[in-house]
């Protein structure tokens, strides 16, 4: 759980931004997005709670994506 006053902002385990394929709802905490063959492979994911108004940051976690060709 996320704790209150917190938002979960995911990053690319690099730190980098996500893919433009993969979009995050903020409200829904849900993860959508559209891949084609160029974006195959891994995709390393960290989320991270950053405080409203603060500084303050808490890790959450790491988490793989893995986008396959299905025909």
């Amino acid at each position: 759980d996320i704790p209150a006053g917190f938002d979960l902002e995911p990053t690319l385990k690099d730190g980098s931004v996500l893919p433009s394929w993969l979009k995050f709802n903020k409200e829904l905490r849900e993860f959508r997005g559209v891949t084609t063959t160029r974006d195959e492979g891994s995709v390393v994911i960290s989320a991270w709670c950053r405080g409203r108004g603060h500084r303050e940051i808490l890790y959450a976690g790491e988490f793989t994506i893995e986008v396959v060709r299905t025909s």
